[in-house]
Protein backbone atom coordinates (compact mmCIF):
# COMPACT_ATOMS: atom_id res chain seq x y z
CA UNK A 1 0.00 0.00 0.00
CA UNK A 2 2.83 2.44 0.75
CA UNK A 3 4.20 2.29 -2.80
CA UNK A 4 0.78 3.37 -4.13
CA UNK A 5 0.93 6.68 -2.24
CA UNK A 6 3.28 8.19 -4.84
CA UNK A 7 0.73 7.65 -7.60
CA UNK A 8 -2.12 9.49 -5.87
CA UNK A 9 -2.95 12.71 -7.75
CA UNK A 10 -2.70 15.84 -5.64
CA UNK A 11 -4.89 18.77 -6.56
CA UNK A 12 -6.05 22.05 -5.09
CA UNK A 13 -9.16 23.13 -3.26
CA UNK A 14 -10.98 26.29 -4.27
CA UNK A 15 -9.13 29.34 -3.00
CA UNK A 16 -12.23 30.69 -1.24
CA UNK A 17 -12.53 27.61 1.01
CA UNK A 18 -12.28 28.76 4.62
CA UNK A 19 -13.11 25.72 6.73
CA UNK A 20 -11.60 22.92 4.66
CA UNK A 21 -7.81 22.85 4.57
CA UNK A 22 -7.40 19.54 2.73
CA UNK A 23 -9.52 16.60 1.64
CA UNK A 24 -9.04 12.99 0.57
CA UNK A 25 -11.75 11.98 -1.88
CA UNK A 26 -12.63 8.33 -2.48
CA UNK A 27 -14.48 7.27 -5.58
CA UNK A 28 -15.63 3.67 -5.90
CA UNK A 29 -16.43 2.38 -9.37
CA UNK A 30 -18.67 -0.66 -9.73
CA UNK A 31 -17.45 -3.43 -11.99
CA UNK A 32 -20.87 -5.16 -12.27
CA UNK A 33 -19.80 -8.62 -11.19
CA UNK A 34 -16.43 -8.65 -12.96
CA UNK A 35 -14.33 -8.61 -9.81
CA UNK A 36 -14.01 -6.28 -6.87
CA UNK A 37 -15.03 -2.61 -7.00
CA UNK A 38 -12.15 -0.29 -7.83
CA UNK A 39 -11.52 2.64 -5.50
CA UNK A 40 -9.62 5.66 -6.71
CA UNK A 41 -8.25 8.31 -4.37
CA UNK A 42 -7.58 12.01 -4.94
CA UNK A 43 -6.08 14.47 -2.47
CA UNK A 44 -6.73 18.21 -2.61
CA UNK A 45 -4.93 20.82 -0.47
CA UNK A 46 -5.75 24.50 0.03
CA UNK A 47 -3.81 26.56 -2.54
CA UNK A 48 -2.60 29.11 0.01
CA UNK A 49 -0.92 26.35 2.02
CA UNK A 50 0.90 25.28 -1.14
CA UNK A 51 1.82 28.72 -2.51
CA UNK A 52 2.90 30.78 0.50
CA UNK A 53 6.23 29.79 2.08
CA UNK A 54 5.07 30.54 5.64
CA UNK A 55 2.47 27.75 5.35
CA UNK A 56 4.63 25.08 3.66
CA UNK A 57 5.25 23.26 6.96
CA UNK A 58 1.52 23.04 7.55
CA UNK A 59 0.99 21.85 3.96
CA UNK A 60 3.40 18.97 4.64
CA UNK A 61 1.33 18.01 7.67
CA UNK A 62 -1.90 18.22 5.64
CA UNK A 63 -0.40 15.93 3.02
CA UNK A 64 0.65 13.45 5.72
CA UNK A 65 -2.84 13.62 7.26
CA UNK A 66 -4.51 12.90 3.91
CA UNK A 67 -2.04 10.10 3.13
CA UNK A 68 -3.11 8.40 6.37
CA UNK A 69 -6.70 8.63 5.08
CA UNK A 70 -5.57 7.20 1.72
CA UNK A 71 -4.06 4.20 3.49
CA UNK A 72 -7.59 3.21 4.51
CA UNK A 73 -8.17 5.02 7.80
CA UNK A 74 -11.22 7.00 6.73
CA UNK A 75 -12.55 8.03 10.14
CA UNK A 76 -10.82 10.20 12.75
CA UNK A 77 -10.85 7.43 15.33
CA UNK A 78 -8.28 6.37 17.93
CA UNK A 79 -6.15 4.42 15.44
CA UNK A 80 -6.08 7.33 13.02
CA UNK A 81 -5.09 9.78 15.76
CA UNK A 82 -2.23 7.45 16.79
CA UNK A 83 -0.80 7.62 13.27
CA UNK A 84 -1.42 11.37 13.10
CA UNK A 85 0.44 11.97 16.37
CA UNK A 86 3.57 10.44 14.80
CA UNK A 87 3.94 13.71 12.86
CA UNK A 88 4.79 15.45 16.14
CA UNK A 89 8.32 14.04 15.82
CA UNK A 90 8.76 16.04 12.60
CA UNK A 91 6.97 19.27 13.52
CA UNK A 92 5.31 19.35 16.96
CA UNK A 93 3.37 22.59 16.36
CA UNK A 94 1.89 21.79 12.93
CA UNK A 95 -0.96 19.70 14.28
CA UNK A 96 -2.21 22.23 16.83
CA UNK A 97 -0.79 25.75 16.81
CA UNK A 98 -0.23 26.13 13.06
CA UNK A 99 -3.65 24.67 12.28
CA UNK A 100 -5.34 27.33 14.40
CA UNK A 101 -3.20 30.10 12.88
CA UNK A 102 -4.03 28.93 9.35
CA UNK A 103 -7.75 28.75 10.14
CA UNK A 104 -7.66 32.30 11.56
CA UNK A 105 -5.71 33.51 8.52
CA UNK A 106 -8.36 32.11 6.15
CA UNK A 107 -11.18 33.48 8.28
CA UNK A 108 -9.78 37.04 8.37
CA UNK A 109 -8.90 36.90 4.68
CA UNK A 110 -12.54 36.58 3.61
CA UNK A 111 -13.44 40.05 4.93
CA UNK A 112 -12.81 43.07 2.72
CA UNK A 113 -13.41 45.84 5.26
CA UNK A 114 -12.46 46.63 8.83
CA UNK A 115 -14.75 49.09 10.58
CA UNK A 116 -12.46 50.92 13.03
CA UNK A 117 -13.28 53.27 15.86
CA UNK A 118 -10.95 56.28 15.71
CA UNK A 119 -11.04 56.75 19.51
CA UNK A 120 -10.63 53.29 21.01
CA UNK A 121 -9.08 51.50 18.02
CA UNK A 122 -11.60 48.68 18.16
CA UNK A 123 -12.06 46.92 14.81
CA UNK A 124 -14.94 44.94 13.34
CA UNK A 125 -14.29 42.77 10.28
CA UNK A 126 -17.04 42.97 7.68
CA UNK A 127 -17.62 42.04 4.05
CA UNK A 128 -19.33 45.35 3.14
CA UNK A 129 -18.58 49.00 3.65
CA UNK A 130 -20.71 50.79 6.19
CA UNK A 131 -20.18 54.37 4.90
CA UNK A 132 -20.49 56.03 8.31
CA UNK A 133 -23.85 54.47 9.19
CA UNK A 134 -22.65 52.72 12.36
CA UNK A 135 -21.32 54.06 15.65
CA UNK A 136 -19.00 52.50 18.22
CA UNK A 137 -20.75 51.02 21.25
CA UNK A 138 -17.74 51.02 23.56
CA UNK A 139 -18.87 52.46 26.93
CA UNK A 140 -15.36 53.84 27.58
CA UNK A 141 -15.99 56.89 25.39
CA UNK A 142 -18.97 59.01 24.39
CA UNK A 143 -21.69 57.48 22.25
CA UNK A 144 -22.07 58.37 18.61
CA UNK A 145 -18.43 58.04 17.51
CA UNK A 146 -18.72 56.97 13.88
CA UNK A 147 -16.76 53.97 12.64
CA UNK A 148 -14.29 54.48 9.80
CA UNK A 149 -14.03 52.04 6.85
CA UNK A 150 -10.50 50.79 6.23
CA UNK A 151 -9.61 48.11 3.68
CA UNK A 152 -8.67 44.80 5.27
CA UNK A 153 -5.03 44.10 4.46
Amino acid sequence: RFDELGSIPIGRLRCDATRTHAVCRFRTARTFGIGRPVTSVRIAIHPIALERPEWHGYARFLLYHEFVHALGFRRHDCTFRTFERMWDRVDPEARTVTQIKFANFLWVRQFRWNWCCPECGRGHLRKRRQNGRNACVNPAHERGVRLVDTPNA
